[in-house]
């Protein structure tokens, strides 16, 4: 009966231990790690002496940087790779201004904020911060990130200002909210898309190819369609074709596209006579020269695009397929027709009327590459079926 006893009351008592322990791990709370640089011969976050408890943050913990206990020229050289709760950047002390260093490491957390008289900065190799919400809008606050990258993950938030800037921003998602202004140097790249049955499978990455600033609301990404629902700063990007055709008309054109709305400015030589008609910058040379073009596109947010270049009208340009060329080539195939027809109908002015015709089209139908050698062997038959023509009307009035 007492082994019973003992038992019953050994059970219990691991019971009680368990649920104190249990009650003690729920309770316990990320500890606040106040910085304070106590160590005038290190600078290292990794060194114990540098934060209000004498002990060095661990994974979890929230890390302050306030200034109330450290003095103005206590920087912090950043040597923890390890992933906190919350950075926080902000200065308590009017007189005191807060730097964090990153010296080339990783800052991670779920949230980093750097407030009033804040700087966060990078003298070594490229940093990654890496963090779900990242906060720069005080105006306090300075963001020295040109060796920085700023990683996100779906659904992540960035507030910053003009004057801040960032090497890369990489979106781990479809879907990041901006505010105020966002700058980075290298553009911004959303990586893990995931399969989509109406977009198709999206390897990897798709990188916006320029840079995107000054941005209010939410960026989105939808398979490849980019849906904007705000005002982005995105650098217009100019799209022209390799070569300046000729038209029958004497005009000079060439394809021309931009991937975001404009205005257009043409200056140079061209100024004047060459204008943008439906996607096609088209214009009569007034006489055989050799033209210089600057081509500037302006979006509604300011930014710019410009492309320069020559164009030489010395010389006969080549001649595109197009459609006004197909029907002169259906032409010339319906006047082929008229020609035979007369010959073997013995109407010799059926066949003068479709010869005729046929030499005042023959330069400029000679001139598309791609109908040359088909119309060569045309001008050959027909010829031949005029001279045939001619001299069989000829006998027949002898």
């Amino acid at each position: 009966m007492r082994t019973s006893i003992k038992y019953v009351l050994a059970f219990f008592a691991l019971v009680a231990i368990l649920g104190l322990s249990l009650t003690l791990i729920d309770g316990a709370e990320a500890r606040t790690c106040v910085w304070d640089g106590g160590d005038d011969a290190s600078a290292l976050a990794s060194d114990p002496d540098n934060w209000d408890t004498d002990t060095a943050p661990v994974a979890g913990d929230n890390i302050l940087f306030d200034g109330l206990n450290a003095t103005a020229d206590d920087p912090c050289t950043w040597d923890l790779d390890c992933q906190f709760t919350s950075v926080l950047i902000d200065s308590a002390d009017a007189t005191k201004t807060l730097t964090l260093d990153l010296n080339g490491h990783s800052l991670t957390a779920s949230s980093i904020t750097v407030g009033t008289r804040g700087i966060l900065k990078n003298t070594g190799a490229t940093s990654n911060v890496n963090c779900t919400t990242f906060d720069a809008s005080n105006v306090g606050s300075t963001i020295l990130g040109s060796s920085i990258i700023l990683n996100l993950p779906d659904n992540g938030t960035v507030k910053m200002k003009d004057i801040d800037t960032f090497k890369h921003i990489r979106i781990y998602g479809e879907r990041v909210s901006l505010a105020g202004s966002v700058n980075a140097t290298d553009g911004i790249t959303f990586w893990g898309l995931t399969s989509n049955h109406d977009y198709g499978y999206y390897e990897n990455a798709l990188r916006l190819s320029t840079v995107v600033s000054n941005a209010t609301g939410e960026y989105s990404l939808i398979g490849e369609q980019l849906t904007k629902y705000a005002v982005l700063k995105i650098k217009p990007m100019i799209t022209i074709g390799d070569r300046w055709y000729s038209d029958t008309d004497g005009s000079r054109y060439n394809q021309f596209s931009v991937d975001i709305p404009y205005t257009l400015n043409i200056t140079g030589t061209v100024a004047g006579w060459l204008v943008l008609d439906d996607d096609v910058l088209r214009g009569v040379p007034p006489s055989p020269d050799v033209y210089s073009y600057i081509i500037t596109v302006t979006a509604d947010n300011g930014e710019t695009d410009i492309v320069t270049g020559y164009m030489d009208t010395r010389f006969a340009g080549e001649y595109e397929y197009s459609f006004t060329f197909v029907v002169i080539l259906l032409l010339w195939l319906i006047l082929s027709i008229l020609n035979f027809l007369g010959y073997f109908k013995d109407i010799p002015l059926l066949q003068i009327l479709a010869y005729s015709i046929m030499m005042l089209d023959i330069v400029p139908a000679l001139d598309v590459t791609a109908f040359r050698p088909f119309l060569l062997l045309l001008v050959l038959l027909n010829g031949i079926m005029f001279i045939l023509g001619m001299v069989k009307y000829w006998q027949g009035r002898r």
